[in-house]
């Protein structure tokens, strides 16, 4: 599962048959996506995008949320 990595924070994209988990973001750590999105967040605090929900997210919302993660 590739990690993407600044300074000491983490994020994580997990490939699945269906689409692709993004995992590690911390909830304090997300640009607001996850209250933007709440039906795409599991009970563990996964983030699961279908092909069909990530054509819906501007790309400019999926970058904010790897930038806010990221944020030393």
């Amino acid at each position: 599962m590739p990690a993407y990595q600044a300074g000491n924070r983490r994020i994580y994209v997990g490939a699945w048959k269906h689409g692709i988990s993004v995992y590690g973001y911390g909830q304090d750590r997300d640009g607001g996506f996850t209250s933007r999105h709440p039906e795409l967040v599991t009970s563990k605090g996964t983030i699961h995008l279908r092909p069909g929900d990530a054509a819906a997210i501007p790309d400019e919302e999926l970058l904010a949320l790897a930038r806010a993660a990221l944020e030393p």
